[in-house]
């Protein structure tokens, strides 16, 4: 494959393990952080199923470890609205235009972070915002592989250590990964080529994934909410400016 012989490969192999050490620390992140900078290199859409697949494969490298921590209930709760609306993002991914997807998606994570950096937190047990985020996380998830914002915004608001958020997290992306890389699948968005590229980055994937989780083994429980809001924040104003 010739992206993978070119001088471009270096650069998105950096920004695999910088994004997979996000999603090793966080539980999410991986295409928030590796969408915008990859962008600066080759088209987006061209990655889009790699993310979800390198995503995946690292979300289950990391789901053992946290696999007693998970509840479950929450993650079914955003997960099958998740399921349910992420062909509407295929279809999405097909027909609008790249930086329209990329800044309606900066713009959602730049406000929800905002909102929980000036101390927003759910008073009791939401009844419509799992589904609402979780019907916004499959749309997202469907046209850029990027489901994370609104599940993360919706875990940092509730009320939970972060150690029970993180697990929920890695949890909820490997059922999402694993339903986008098959609808993609079938959409027609998946060939050898994206096979072929998918095994050539997952060392980076592997290798930044290890880097993080020991980073929130050291970190985590101090560090989480702070680190992950102020990277959704720079992330968000990043891909704005880059699009306008």
């Amino acid at each position: 494959m010739d992206i993978i012989l070119s001088s471009t490969f270096p650069a998105l192999f950096a920004i695999f393990i910088f994004a997979a050490m996000v999603r090793g620390f966080s539980g999410f992140g991986f295409t928030l952080v590796a969408l915008p900078l990859s962008a600066l290199f080759m088209p987006v859409i061209e990655l889009v199923p790699v993310f979800m697949l390198i995503d995946l494969l690292g979300n289950v490298q990391l789901l053992p470890k946290v696999r007693r921590h998970v509840d479950w209930k929450w993650v079914a709760k955003v997960f099958i609205p998740c399921f349910v609306f992420t062909p509407v993002g295929l279809l999405l991914l097909k027909s609008v235009e790249q930086d329209t997807i990329v800044l309606i998606i900066s713009v959602f994570i730049f406000a929800s972070a905002l909102m929980i950096q000036k101390g927003f937190q759910y008073s009791k047990e939401p009844k419509f915002a799992p589904f609402i985020l979780g019907s916004l996380a499959g749309v997202m998830n469907g046209a850029a592989s990027m489901s994370g914002p609104p599940v993360g915004a919706h875990a940092l608001a509730s009320p939970v250590a972060p150690h029970i958020a993180r697990a929920g997290l890695i949890a909820f992306f490997v059922l999402a990964d694993s339903s986008a890389f098959v609808s993609a699948s079938i959409a027609g968005l998946v060939n050898s080529n994206l096979v072929i590229l998918t095994a050539a980055l997952l060392p980076s994937s592997m290798l930044g994934g290890y880097l993080g989780s020991q980073l929130f083994e050291r970190y985590g429980g101090k560090k989480f909410k702070p680190v992950t809001v102020i990277l959704l924040i720079t992330i968000a104003i990043f891909s704005i400016l880059r699009v306008i």
